[in-house]
């Protein structure tokens, strides 16, 4: 259904968060300051694609439920 869509949504921005984290938590044991910064940033901006994605499902998600009551 569309509201499964949602969770989902919601669902796959929870575990872009979590991975990130877990990134951000094992790269305190790397010793290459300039490697660690390259993986962060990049788990960051993968962070951040998902949080827009997420926000456009939930915006569509909720249209399509308004335009259907």
């Amino acid at each position: 259904s569309v509201s499964d869509a949602g969770v989902a949504a919601l669902c796959a921005d929870t575990a872009a968060v979590g991975a990130y984290l877990n990134v951000i938590i094992n790269l305190s044991g790397i010793e290459d300051a300039e490697f660690s910064e390259k993986i962060k940033s990049e788990a960051k901006k993968l962070r951040d694609e998902v949080k827009v994605l997420v926000n456009e499902t939930i915006e569509i998600t909720e249209k399509i439920i308004e335009e259907n009551q």
